[in-house]
């Protein structure tokens, strides 16, 4: 049997995202009056309240979503679709609107009676979303419902387009159906394995897209601003980011995740709105590079540009964003635009930290780390060392004062050992990958939690060099040890931690291929495929997935 060389196992550089692992236990319709309720309590405008009496059904705002799916396929799950949507428009009744779900099979008889597909069509045109939910077939009618909302959507700008994959095994016309929503949707399209994670996603949509928020809602924020200027604008973002801080300090959960969404969305809206730009709107770029969402970092990032262009924030904020874009623009893999942030920002730093050097040597350093990951990935090797060795000098100089540096100097020595193991220097990448291992280790004691996605990070790479050189029941241990860490990360924040685990199931199934275990390795790579199909970003991933299950 041939399989690929184990030295093409998927080894892991660029800091870790933090998160810890608590699964979710309560059900859909409860975390949702929860989280709004909460959301009020404590302040955070995940919604706008209308102020005054109760609203009648008639005064309320209309919010019209329209479900195509198949009616046989998912008969079982509209009626949990049909509970969601009920239990929406309990947690948002103070606000004004209404629900209102089109279910296409109310109207079955008058189209078995009448033939006809416009009363279908006349529901999309009026509706302010269409959701798609795909399983292993298309409903017979859902591609030209899709046509028509597209062709809406390109007109009027409504309805919202949000679709879903309920199963990735369907047949080759969803496979095609799927890339062209890819297509003309420019946008990801995940598959699920669960409704439930569907129904809390599309939660989210519905928020970012305004469906609580009454035409009449922006009141309030004009009301503020009226009463009291910009401070009261101030003040409603001091209260989101209030809220971020209290979110932060809990153990992340995928409804902490939503949570955190809805309030740096708000933040955003008010910055971008009343023209100013709070320190958490860099923070929110590092967020949406924690989701994978590039393209919303990229966009975020260009807007503070343009902001900062016209009212200068300084020397170290603006390095900051320089990296944060390249950041972004790294991980979708524009390589020439990442290298012209990187390379701004490594030049501000190097400027400030001639000036003050205990300030401005971690920026320097962190920006050093950048690009030599980018240099690694483009094939510039020298250059790459050279950036890693005197980031690892530098952070090994100040965790002589401060500890904190610890975990910097950890992944310095994970980043550069994958360029020495991949450049051939075996022994010296081992000791590397050992040191960051062993320091992961230490602060895993300290801080359990925090450390948990570069600890597994750090036995997946140790685990593909052992790998490489044979010895196999070392290898094993480890990998197994990231396996472990990782399964349980992916329990509290999925579209974080996801594409790790399936690295890990993909180096684990050309392990299981080396030892001749051919009914394991296709498990893992089984895995590895139904979470890489999932992101356009890791399309390549995905079809070295296929590759190696087509060889066993």
């Amino acid at each position: 049997m041939t399989t690929a060389n184990a030295s093409s196992g998927r080894g892991e550089s660029v800091p870790s995202v933090f998160f810890a692992s608590a699964p979710l236990t309560k059900p859909q319709s409860v975390r949702i009056l929860e989280s709004v309720e909460t959301a009020r309590k404590r302040g955070c405008n995940v919604v706008t309240a209308r102020k005054g009496a109760a609203l009648t059904e008639r005064e309320k705002e209309v919010v019209r979503i329209f479900v195509a799916s198949s009616v046989k396929e998912f008969e079982v799950e509209r009626g949990q679709i049909a509970e969601y949507f009920d239990t929406l428009n309990q947690a948002h009744e103070r606000d004004g609107v209404r629900i209102v779900w089109y279910r296409p099979e109310t109207m079955s008889r008058a189209y078995y009676e009448g033939g006809s597909q416009l009363p279908y069509n006349e529901e999309i045109t009026k509706s302010r979303f269409f959701v798609l939910l795909i399983g292993r077939r298309l409903g017979e009618y859902m591609e030209a419902e899709f046509n028509l909302a597209l062709k809406c959507c390109r007109e009027s700008g409504k309805p919202v387009i949000i679709p879903y994959f309920l199963d990735v095994s369907g047949d080759l016309r969803v496979a095609e159906f799927k890339e062209r929503l890819k297509t003309e949707l420019k946008q990801y399209v995940n598959a699920y394995d669960n409704l439930d994670v569907i129904l809390s996603h599309l939660h989210i949509e519905l928020i970012r897209h305004g469906a609580f928020r009454r035409e009449d809602a922006e009141l309030s924020d004009r009301e503020a601003a009226a009463d009291k200027g910009l401070d009261g604008i101030r003040e409603l973002i001091r209260e989101q980011e209030k809220r971020i801080a209290e979110l932060d300090a809990q153990t992340v959960t995928p409804l902490i995740v939503r949570e955190k969404t809805a309030a740096y969305e708000e933040i955003q809206r008010l910055s971008q709105k009343y023209d100013m730009a709070p320190d958490s709107l860099l923070h929110y770029m590092w967020f949406l590079r924690e989701q994978h969402l590039y393209d919303d970092g990229i966009e975020l990032g260009h807007w503070l540009e343009r902001f900062y262009t016209l009212h200068d924030p300084g020397k170290t904020v603006w390095a900051r964003l320089q990296n944060r874009i390249g950041v972004c623009y790294h991980k979708s893999t524009c390589y020439e635009e990442a290298e012209q942030h990187y390379r701004k920002a490594l030049e501000i730093y190097k400027r400030l930290a001639k000036v003050n050097p205990m300030q401005f040597e971690p920026g320097l350093a962190h920006s050093l780390n950048n690009l030599g990951e980018l240099l690694n990935v483009t094939n510039r090797k020298k250059e790459a060392e050279q950036c890693h060795r005197k980031a690892l000098e530098i952070r090994r100089r100040l965790t002589q004062d401060n500890v904190v540096f610890a975990s910097s100097v950890a992944q310095s020595c994970d980043n550069l050992a994958n360029l020495l193991s991949v450049t051939g220097r075996i022994e010296e990448a081992k000791q590397y990958y050992q040191e960051a291992l062993d320091i992961f280790l230490c602060l895993s004691e300290i801080f359990p939690y925090v450390v948990q996605p570069d600890l597994a990070k750090a036995y997946n790479n140790l685990a593909t060099l052992l790998h490489d050189t044979k010895q196999m029941d070392e290898a094993e241990r480890n990998y197994q040890e990231a396996l472990k860490i990782r399964r349980c990360l992916v329990e509290s924040n999925p579209t974080a931690f996801e594409p790790d685990l399936a690295s890990t199931c993909y180096n684990l199934g050309v392990f299981e291929c080396d030892r001749g275990n051919r009914d394991a390795a296709r498990g893992y790579f089984e895995e590895a495929l139904s979470i890489d199909d999932k992101y356009p970003h890791l399309a390549k991933n995905a079809e070295n997935d296929r590759y190696q299950l087509s060889l066993l």
